[in-house]
């Protein structure tokens, strides 16, 4: 591997770095620091404000045995990462669940990650490539969505750790005696660290391989780059298949289509947008949009870029930066039907800010005309940055900015109806949770936004709209019992006891233990008229025998002498 720059510039480094390192702290913080006051969205409820494990006792360290995958699909799916967790404990602890600490968390997070990036590329580069590729790192649109959405800390800490780990190895090559024994422990503790806080981390001794082949370097010297890293990279993996395996992923649900290579080239093409040319944040979406001229001006700036970065072998090790730490991602995109998403970008996105700097140092000095393009793209860059995140202020901020930029996102559609419905905008929806029907990839979405839609509409005062949409929902799923009783309900509402009768009757052909469904029976068997007191008593004896609780109101009217005909 490279040793630190030597021309006499790049000599000053160690004097004025920490004002550097400082300016680019605070140029991270002050883009995204209109994130600070914004509230919690998406899958930050289901993982923060209404998670109850994080004000349990003993929760920092009962981290360490749970499945990150429970707080948001409420079922285990593999995703191992404590001290993700560690770090909302600790939140909590210290400004309960009012966002604010959660969010400022993330903001310096984020600038952190930018003055370990500038000391890595000034390290291996020189000062000038480094505060360039920190400067873009620090305002690239990107990562909006990793620093303003709370539940995307993993990658913010991931990234962290994995950038100690680097410069700690790099040191470790340059150290002697005991000094070489600390920092192998120092990278081996941070990456231990990284590992836990996103399991794309395991791809680091993959970058360190290839960017040693890169430099040609010895075995011994391989060995000493890779070897600690992948051996406790493979125990992780051990770990992970041993006890909290990825059983499970959260697909998307958007259409597979196609041959494995048209969707490897569509997500390349995705892949290169988010990096190069990141005009259209991705939001949530699980079908992005997709327009060929930034396909098109994205696939033309990474290939300038690439062609013109200098030296050779320093470009390289970038490129596989910001290959491997895609990779993972790409085959779980590819394979799996997860949706590509910005936040997945933030580590690789090292790579492409090295690139990029390492392009733009050819001409800083010898090109006048390069210190007027480089601070024009940093000032777009920034501006879209405080643009990109400010759309995470709330739900309904978000998800309208969702369907703004991604039309045909039939989740998009469906997360602003909920959010409008938590509003009481009714009318606005009704008319969102309808064009998801229409535009949801998946049956049991499609059901679930039927039934959201029966319930705002019964809200409304849309009775037979509110039938009609139970009933859609029912032809998708007819063996759901909460959508039944709904519509049970509905109808008995509106004196149509017989059909509400019929659909609680198919729930106890289908959920003969459904206690409360029995309930339901009483009651309608008590309002038919004449009221069929012999059917409500045994509906109502099959309930209490399935452990529903006593109803004074149906035994007193049991109780009671029946009407004179």
């Amino acid at each position: 591997m490279p040793g630190i720059a030597r021309d006499e510039t790049n000599r000053q480094i160690n004097r004025r770095d920490v004002a550097v390192a400082a300016g680019l702290f605070a140029l991270a913080v002050a883009v995204f620091a209109n994130s600070i006051g914004h509230g919690f969205v998406w899958d930050d409820m289901p993982v923060i404000a209404e998670n109850p494990f994080l004000i349990s006792a003993g929760a920092w360290w009962r981290c360490f045995a749970r499945d990150f995958g429970l707080e948001i699909t409420r079922q285990p799916v593999g995703y191992y990462r404590p001290l993700v967790f560690v770090s909302f404990v600790l939140n909590s602890g210290i400004g309960g669940l009012r966002p604010f600490a959660y969010h400022l968390t993330n903001i310096l997070l984020h600038g952190l990650n930018t003055v370990l990036v500038f000391w890595l590329i000034a390290r291996l580069a020189g000062r000038t490539c480094g505060w360039l590729g920190a400067a873009v790192f620090a305002v690239h649109p990107v990562h909006a969505e990793s620093v303003a959405f709370i539940a995307g800390r993993s990658d913010l800490l991931c990234a962290l750790f994995l950038l100690l780990t680097v410069l700690a190895t790099l040191q470790t090559l340059a150290a002697r005696g005991g000094a070489r024994i600390g920092w192998s422990a120092a990278a081996l503790v941070a990456y231990a660290v990284a590992l836990l806080s996103k399991e794309l981390a395991v791809a680091l001794p993959g970058v360190l391989l290839l960017c040693g082949l890169i430099h040609r370097d010895r075995l011994r010297s391989l060995l000493q780059l890779c070897a600690p890293t992948a051996l406790l990279a493979v125990a992780y993996l051990a770990f992970r298949l041993k006890f909290f395996p990825m059983t499970g992923f959260a697909p998307s649900g958007a259409p597979m289509e196609g041959s494995v290579v048209v969707r490897a080239v569509h997500l390349l093409f995705s892949y290169a947008a988010q990096q190069t040319f990141p005009v259209i944040p991705t939001l949530g979406a699980e079908i992005p949009a997709r327009h060929p001229w930034v396909d098109a001006m994205a696939v033309a700036l990474l290939v300038l870029i690439v062609v013109i970065a200098r030296p050779r072998r320093l470009a390289a090790d970038a490129g596989a930066w910001l290959v491997l730490f895609l990779a993972p991602t790409l085959c779980v995109n590819l394979f799996k039907g997860v949706e590509l998403s910005d936040r997945f970008a933030y580590v690789p996105s090292v790579g492409i800010s090295a690139l990029a700097a390492l392009a733009a140092a050819r001409f800083w000095e010898r090109v006048p005309l390069s210190r007027l393009v480089v601070p024009v793209v940093l000032v777009a860059f920034a501006a879209l940055s405080v643009l990109f995140s400010g759309m995470w202020r709330d739900e309904v901020s978000l998800w309208t900015a969702a369907v703004r930029y991604h039309p045909r996102c039939g989740r998009c559609f469906y997360n602003l109806g909920n959010a409008y419905w938590d509003e009481g905008e009714l009318t606005g929806a009704a008319r969102m949770l309808l064009r998801a029907t229409r535009l949801l990839p998946d049956e049991e979405r499609r059901c679930w936004a039927y039934s959201n839609l029966a319930h705002i509409l019964d809200e409304a005062g849309e009775e037979e709209l509110a039938i009609q949409a139970a009933r859609s929902a029912i032809q998708l799923r007819p063996y759901r019992p909460p959508i039944r009783r709904f519509l049970a309900s509905i109808l008995s509402e509106q004196g149509r006891h017989d059909e509400a009768i019929a659909e609680l009757k198919a729930v106890e052909s289908f959920a003969p233990k459904e206690g409360e469904v029995q309930l339901d029976l009483a009651r309608e068997y008590l309002d038919t008229n004449p009221p069929q007191r012999q059917l409500a008593r045994q509906a109502y004896g099959r309930a209490r025998e399935l452990g529903v609780p006593r109803d004074e109101a149906i035994e007193a009217v049991l109780e009671s002498p029946p009407p004179n005909r």
